[in-house]
């Protein structure tokens, strides 16, 4: 049995990928802007050691905004 063979990264997309990471762009955003997997853009970003912001949910906001006010 033989594996399908996944599609290269052209140029452009990893010229794009690079741009997105300096906009610190969530991989899950960069993933459906390139029609990728998450897993994809992650493992070509880090072979690039590009640093991908984490996506940051409506609950995870409100954890830190808790954080902070305990802060005060």
């Amino acid at each position: 049995m033989t594996r399908a063979r996944l599609p290269q990264w052209t140029e452009a997309e990893v010229h794009r990928l690079k741009m997105f990471a300096d906009g610190k762009v969530s991989a899950d955003t960069i993933a459906k802007s390139l029609g990728r997997s998450v897993k994809s853009v992650l493992k070509k970003a880090s072979w690039l050691g590009l640093i991908l912001s984490r996506k940051v949910t409506a609950r995870q906001r409100g954890n830190d905004r808790d954080a902070t006010t305990a802060l005060s």
